[in-house]
Protein backbone atom coordinates (compact mmCIF):
# COMPACT_ATOMS: atom_id res chain seq x y z
CA UNK A 1 0.00 0.00 0.00
CA UNK A 2 1.46 3.54 -1.02
CA UNK A 3 2.00 5.69 2.00
CA UNK A 4 3.25 9.56 1.61
CA UNK A 5 5.99 10.30 3.03
CA UNK A 6 6.25 13.34 6.26
CA UNK A 7 7.22 15.44 4.03
CA UNK A 8 4.05 15.19 1.16
CA UNK A 9 1.95 15.22 4.47
CA UNK A 10 2.95 18.43 5.34
CA UNK A 11 2.09 19.56 2.12
CA UNK A 12 -0.96 18.52 1.64
CA UNK A 13 -1.73 19.37 5.09
CA UNK A 14 -0.92 23.03 4.09
CA UNK A 15 -2.53 22.89 0.60
CA UNK A 16 -5.94 21.72 2.52
CA UNK A 17 -5.42 24.39 5.08
CA UNK A 18 -5.05 26.84 2.32
CA UNK A 19 -8.32 25.60 0.04
CA UNK A 20 -10.49 25.95 3.32
CA UNK A 21 -9.07 29.36 4.12
CA UNK A 22 -9.67 30.41 0.57
CA UNK A 23 -13.21 28.93 0.96
CA UNK A 24 -14.13 30.47 3.92
CA UNK A 25 -12.93 33.63 2.46
CA UNK A 26 -15.38 33.60 -0.59
CA UNK A 27 -18.01 32.35 1.45
CA UNK A 28 -17.62 35.41 3.59
CA UNK A 29 -17.54 37.80 1.03
CA UNK A 30 -20.45 36.87 -0.35
CA UNK A 31 -22.61 36.88 2.44
CA UNK A 32 -21.24 40.40 3.63
CA UNK A 33 -21.44 41.74 0.23
CA UNK A 34 -24.09 45.04 0.07
CA UNK A 35 -27.24 43.96 -1.68
CA UNK A 36 -28.60 46.55 -4.49
CA UNK A 37 -31.82 48.29 -3.52
CA UNK A 38 -33.56 48.40 -6.83
CA UNK A 39 -36.02 50.81 -5.78
CA UNK A 40 -33.52 52.97 -4.14
CA UNK A 41 -31.64 53.18 -7.37
CA UNK A 42 -34.40 53.47 -9.47
CA UNK A 43 -35.47 56.61 -7.96
CA UNK A 44 -31.79 58.20 -7.62
CA UNK A 45 -30.98 57.20 -10.92
CA UNK A 46 -33.64 59.09 -13.53
CA UNK A 47 -33.53 56.94 -16.99
CA UNK A 48 -31.72 59.16 -20.17
CA UNK A 49 -35.52 58.91 -21.81
CA UNK A 50 -36.64 60.70 -18.77
CA UNK A 51 -34.48 63.31 -18.90
CA UNK A 52 -35.30 63.93 -22.66
CA UNK A 53 -39.33 64.03 -21.80
CA UNK A 54 -38.77 66.63 -19.02
CA UNK A 55 -36.57 69.02 -21.36
CA UNK A 56 -39.41 68.64 -24.36
CA UNK A 57 -42.00 69.25 -21.46
CA UNK A 58 -40.37 72.42 -20.65
CA UNK A 59 -40.40 73.39 -24.68
CA UNK A 60 -44.11 72.68 -24.87
CA UNK A 61 -45.13 74.45 -21.43
CA UNK A 62 -43.36 77.74 -22.90
CA UNK A 63 -40.71 77.90 -20.20
CA UNK A 64 -38.44 81.11 -21.22
CA UNK A 65 -41.33 82.93 -22.65
CA UNK A 66 -40.87 86.11 -24.27
CA UNK A 67 -40.60 89.10 -21.64
CA UNK A 68 -43.59 91.64 -21.41
CA UNK A 69 -44.01 95.27 -22.58
CA UNK A 70 -45.49 97.82 -20.87
CA UNK A 71 -46.78 100.41 -23.64
CA UNK A 72 -49.58 103.95 -23.38
CA UNK A 73 -51.50 104.26 -26.18
CA UNK A 74 -52.32 107.55 -27.01
CA UNK A 75 -54.29 109.61 -29.87
CA UNK A 76 -56.43 108.67 -32.57
CA UNK A 77 -57.30 105.17 -31.12
CA UNK A 78 -60.74 103.55 -30.04
CA UNK A 79 -59.37 102.84 -26.58
CA UNK A 80 -56.47 104.88 -25.79
CA UNK A 81 -54.96 103.40 -22.21
CA UNK A 82 -51.72 101.11 -21.08
CA UNK A 83 -51.56 97.77 -22.31
CA UNK A 84 -49.34 94.84 -21.76
CA UNK A 85 -47.44 92.76 -24.87
CA UNK A 86 -44.70 90.65 -25.57
CA UNK A 87 -41.36 91.19 -26.37
CA UNK A 88 -40.94 91.81 -30.09
CA UNK A 89 -44.32 93.35 -30.62
CA UNK A 90 -44.76 96.35 -32.96
CA UNK A 91 -46.55 99.54 -33.39
CA UNK A 92 -49.66 98.50 -35.45
CA UNK A 93 -49.97 95.46 -32.69
CA UNK A 94 -50.31 98.05 -29.65
CA UNK A 95 -53.10 99.76 -31.82
CA UNK A 96 -54.91 96.76 -32.62
CA UNK A 97 -54.82 95.91 -28.61
CA UNK A 98 -56.36 99.45 -28.23
CA UNK A 99 -59.10 98.69 -30.36
CA UNK A 100 -57.46 99.75 -33.67
CA UNK A 101 -57.25 103.90 -35.13
CA UNK A 102 -60.39 106.15 -35.63
CA UNK A 103 -61.69 107.42 -38.69
CA UNK A 104 -59.85 110.47 -38.65
CA UNK A 105 -56.42 108.96 -37.93
CA UNK A 106 -53.63 109.84 -39.90
CA UNK A 107 -51.85 106.43 -40.04
CA UNK A 108 -49.75 107.25 -42.89
CA UNK A 109 -47.65 109.58 -40.27
CA UNK A 110 -46.43 106.94 -38.23
CA UNK A 111 -44.34 103.55 -38.82
CA UNK A 112 -46.77 100.81 -37.85
CA UNK A 113 -43.78 98.09 -38.46
CA UNK A 114 -41.30 99.99 -35.98
CA UNK A 115 -40.76 97.54 -32.96
CA UNK A 116 -41.83 98.92 -29.29
CA UNK A 117 -39.58 99.24 -26.53
CA UNK A 118 -40.65 98.64 -22.67
CA UNK A 119 -42.31 102.14 -21.58
CA UNK A 120 -42.89 103.59 -24.53
CA UNK A 121 -45.81 106.04 -25.57
CA UNK A 122 -47.36 105.78 -29.10
CA UNK A 123 -49.24 108.75 -30.07
CA UNK A 124 -51.96 108.62 -33.06
CA UNK A 125 -52.40 111.83 -35.00
CA UNK A 126 -55.58 112.90 -36.55
CA UNK A 127 -55.23 114.33 -39.81
CA UNK A 128 -56.36 117.43 -38.77
CA UNK A 129 -52.71 117.74 -36.90
CA UNK A 130 -49.58 119.18 -38.68
CA UNK A 131 -46.96 116.76 -38.16
CA UNK A 132 -43.84 118.42 -38.08
CA UNK A 133 -41.94 116.45 -35.59
CA UNK A 134 -43.15 112.91 -35.42
CA UNK A 135 -41.02 112.56 -31.91
CA UNK A 136 -42.38 115.36 -30.54
CA UNK A 137 -45.96 113.76 -30.85
CA UNK A 138 -44.98 110.26 -29.49
CA UNK A 139 -44.33 112.34 -26.44
CA UNK A 140 -47.28 114.41 -26.23
CA UNK A 141 -49.43 114.12 -22.92
CA UNK A 142 -52.89 114.31 -24.21
CA UNK A 143 -53.92 113.21 -21.06
CA UNK A 144 -57.45 114.27 -19.78
CA UNK A 145 -56.92 117.47 -17.43
CA UNK A 146 -60.01 116.79 -15.34
CA UNK A 147 -59.65 120.62 -13.75
CA UNK A 148 -60.07 122.44 -17.61
CA UNK A 149 -61.93 119.80 -19.78
CA UNK A 150 -65.03 120.19 -21.32
CA UNK A 151 -67.98 117.60 -20.64
CA UNK A 152 -67.63 116.02 -23.48
CA UNK A 153 -63.64 115.61 -23.29
CA UNK A 154 -64.90 113.94 -19.90
CA UNK A 155 -66.99 111.34 -21.86
CA UNK A 156 -64.46 110.14 -23.73
CA UNK A 157 -62.91 108.65 -20.55
CA UNK A 158 -63.75 104.63 -19.84
CA UNK A 159 -67.06 104.39 -17.85
CA UNK A 160 -67.77 108.17 -17.47
CA UNK A 161 -71.01 108.83 -19.13
CA UNK A 162 -73.06 112.66 -19.14
CA UNK A 163 -74.02 112.40 -15.30
CA UNK A 164 -70.38 111.55 -14.20
CA UNK A 165 -68.76 114.22 -16.65
CA UNK A 166 -71.85 116.75 -15.10
CA UNK A 167 -70.86 115.75 -11.81
CA UNK A 168 -67.28 115.87 -11.67
CA UNK A 169 -68.00 119.32 -13.40
CA UNK A 170 -70.31 120.56 -11.00
CA UNK A 171 -67.17 119.06 -7.80
CA UNK A 172 -64.69 121.50 -8.92
CA UNK A 173 -66.80 124.34 -9.15
CA UNK A 174 -68.48 123.85 -5.62
CA UNK A 175 -65.28 122.93 -4.18
CA UNK A 176 -61.84 124.38 -6.46
CA UNK A 177 -59.28 122.35 -8.51
CA UNK A 178 -58.27 118.84 -7.51
CA UNK A 179 -55.40 119.09 -5.92
CA UNK A 180 -54.65 115.49 -7.07
CA UNK A 181 -55.83 112.81 -9.95
CA UNK A 182 -56.76 110.39 -7.24
CA UNK A 183 -59.13 113.20 -5.52
CA UNK A 184 -61.84 112.23 -8.42
CA UNK A 185 -62.66 109.63 -6.42
CA UNK A 186 -64.58 111.90 -3.93
CA UNK A 187 -67.03 112.77 -6.65
CA UNK A 188 -70.17 110.32 -6.16
CA UNK A 189 -70.22 107.55 -8.14
CA UNK A 190 -66.19 107.23 -8.97
CA UNK A 191 -64.95 104.56 -6.65
CA UNK A 192 -61.50 102.34 -6.88
CA UNK A 193 -62.32 100.67 -9.28
CA UNK A 194 -63.68 103.25 -11.97
CA UNK A 195 -60.49 105.39 -10.86
CA UNK A 196 -57.91 102.61 -11.74
CA UNK A 197 -59.39 102.20 -15.33
CA UNK A 198 -59.00 105.74 -15.90
CA UNK A 199 -56.08 106.91 -13.38
CA UNK A 200 -53.13 106.99 -16.49
CA UNK A 201 -56.01 109.19 -19.16
CA UNK A 202 -55.88 111.88 -16.50
CA UNK A 203 -54.15 114.52 -14.90
CA UNK A 204 -54.64 117.57 -12.51
CA UNK A 205 -53.33 120.66 -13.63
Amino acid sequence: MFEFSKREKLLLLLLSIIILTGVSYLTYTKLNRPQLDLEAYKKENTPIEEVFAHTDDEENTGIGSNDILIVHVSGAVLNPGVYELEEGARVIDAIEIAGGITDDANQHAINLAKKIADEEKIYVPRQDEVVEDLDSLQNKDDRININSAKQSELEELPGIGPVLAKRIIEYREQNGKFRLPEDLMKVSGIGAKKYENIKDLIMAN
